[in-house]
């Protein structure tokens, strides 16, 4: 993913251009922990100054705002890419408005967790002008994500971009975790995760977007790893890695002196990392076809309803596990994908002249055909 390229550039200015500010709500008590680097570039704001050391960030934008904002490019693809269509988005580290503002116009459902207060409410305000008239306006809780596990929801995707351990304080909140030393930090990490990961359905992604980071000696974290630990942990298990290419800026200047000194490489990307919990199997059965919108998907699955009202229809009394098995190779879709259409069908109305007998031995409702095909 190279976002230094024309065309990643212009869709982010199309973005950007409907008046999204994920920097405000951003303060003072922001603060650098004094070492030659900084964070790499995400979801949360930075003043200039203190963008430093071997890192790249996005400059143009940096230069207009003062302050770093995560790329709604990225969103629109981990959103199209790995979100059924109006699925929920859950984000346990919200963080500014971007994520939650682009999935509203995609209209995806998202719920954002974020410890400030003052954050939130800059947050709503961005929405209540930019998502208006959204079908899914953007939710953000206050609270502290260690309790993520207690919100009333089953998301579809996770989608975040977390502290980069204590690189970059964030408050003066002990709760928050970027104050904590990377041991306690990696601890309430994980624990994050796993509550996080607890909401997700079966057979769903979840993506976050991190980079490594040094610890004061001059070592890496190998902070990239843990999060791939942590969510192997709680059975998500890595599924796809991909790197975010981030503009080279003034790094190539600002590099030269930590190479010279200490031999530290310059860096300007980040790894987007994919986990998805369940069997990849059903993936397919789930998930639109590359390019294709709703529209599409509702007329392909027009198309099976008939075939399957056919044979039902021809096939008296078969038991659903059967009728899976018979049809999937003539529609080229999984047995669990015909299976689903099934009770698709019955919720949808459409009805067939005869009883169907359900895998778990209970008869699905006799059917007809209803004029919603």
């Amino acid at each position: 993913m190279d976002s230094r390229q024309g065309y990643w550039q212009e869709k982010k200015k199309e973005w950007l251009s409907l008046g999204i500010q994920s920097e405000l709500g951003r303060d003072d008590k922001q603060v650098s922990d004094g070492r030659e680097e900084s964070a790499p570039w995400r979801g949360f704001g930075k003043s200039f100054s203190t963008f430093k050391g071997e890192y790249s960030y996005p400059t143009t934008l940096l230069q207009q705002t003062g302050t770093s904002v995560f790329d709604p490019v990225l969103c629109e693809l981990a959103y199209r890419w790995f979100c059924p269509d109006n699925g929920i988005v859950l984000d346990p580290f919200a963080g500014g408005s971007v994520r939650g503002i682009v999935a509203s116009k995609l209209n995806y459902r998202y719920i954002g967790v974020e410890l400030r207060p003052e954050q939130v409410d800059a947050n709503r305000m961005q929405s209540e002008d930019i998502c208006k008239n959204s079908k899914y306006p953007p939710v953000w809780h206050v609270g502290d994500s260690r309790n993520i596990n207690k919100l009333d929801v089953q998301a579809d995707l996770i989608f975040s971009c977390p502290p980069y351990a204590n690189l970059e304080v964030y408050s003066d909140n002990p709760l928050d975790i970027s104050t904590l030393e990377y041991g306690n930090f990696l601890a309430a990490y994980k624990e994050i995760i796993a509550k996080s990961v607890s909401k997700l359905k079966s057979d769903r992604f979840a993506c976050f977007v991190v980079g490594d980071v040094r610890a004061k000696n001059g070592f890496y974290h190998n902070f990239v790893s843990d999060t791939i630990s942590a969510f192997s942990d709680c059975g998500c298990f890595l599924y796809n890695e991909a790197i975010l290419i981030t503009p080279f800026g003034s790094l190539p200047v600002r590099a030269a002196k930590a190479f010279n000194s200490v031999r530290k490489l310059g860096k300007t990307h980040q790894n987007v990392l994919v986990f998805f919990k369940g069997d990849p199997k059903n993936i397919a059965d789930i998930y639109n076809d590359i390019g294709d919108d709703a529209r599409t998907t509702r007329k392909k699955n027009g198309g099976r309803f008939a075939v399957i009202k056919g044979f039902v229809e021809a096939n008296q009394g078969l038991g659903s596990n059967v009728i899976a098995k018979a049809i999937a190779p003539e529609l080229r879709i999984s047995e669990g994908y015909v299976k689903q259409l099934l009770h698709k069908m019955e919720r949808k109305g459409i009805v067939l002249n005869q009883s169907v007998v359900g895998s778990n031995g209970q008869a699905i409702n006799a059917w007809h055909v209803a004029t919603t095909l």
